[in-house]
């Protein structure tokens, strides 16, 4: 009887392990193909920026004329919002929202900055401006800032916190299930995780 007993932890023992290590596997692979993926989204996204602004953003060409800066401007609109509508899916789900709000909010500045009134604001901005107030040209550098924001790693939807948080996960339920007779109880509640996360990656390809 103590044979069998002993066997039963035994086994019990080893098929938590053998579980635990293909969940693991499957879990840090997934993870790994979502942060590749995120990196090389946010990449793109901020490559899109840079390059259809050069010569406005991060810094204006003095020797572009002003009619070229504007044809730059109106010209990102149609790229930056494809750019970011792709994006979009890489962002944690709760900083979407703010995402999008802050890529229609740079469509509005694209469409609405003129750089001749910029550079009329910058001529007379002691006299016309009150301290705080920001000229076109600064404004529309804000926009810029506040979407290139959301393409770090704190924003996207992978990160080494969710990593770490998986792992708290873990550790609180093996202390759960700490007691030798609840360990089939523990490597059922594996074997579920194991399966919706499955089909969570699967819904996500």
């Amino acid at each position: 009887m103590a044979n069998i007993f002993s066997e039963n932890i035994l086994w019990s023992i080893g098929s938590i392990i053998i579980l635990f290590g293909i969940l693991a596997a499957h879990r840090l692979a997934s993870y790994r193909d979502k942060k590749n993926r995120a990196d090389n989204a946010a990449d793109k996204f901020r490559n899109t920026i840079y390059t259809n602004l050069k010569g406005i953003y991060p810094k204006t060409a003095s020797y572009l004329p002003i009619e070229e800066k504007d044809r730059i401007t109106q010209k990102s609109i149609n790229p930056i919002n494809s750019a970011g509508d792709e994006f979009n899916h890489c962002i944690l789900s709760s900083s979407r929202g703010s995402f999008i709000k802050a890529l229609e909010d740079y469509c509005e500045s694209a469409r609405n900055t003129y750089w001749d009134k910029d550079m009329v604001f910058e001529r007379f901005r002691e006299s016309m401006a009150t301290p705080d107030e920001l000229s076109p040209g600064e404004k529309f550098s804000k926009r810029v800032e506040h979407l290139l924001s959301f393409a770090t790693k704190k924003k996207l939807g992978v990160s080494n916190e969710n990593l770490d948080q998986h792992i708290k996960n873990f550790r609180l339920h093996m202390a759960n299930y700490r007691n030798p007779f609840n360990f089939r109880r523990f490597i059922w509640h594996l074997a579920k995780r194991w399966v919706f996360s499955c089909a969570k990656d699967f819904e996500s390809v």
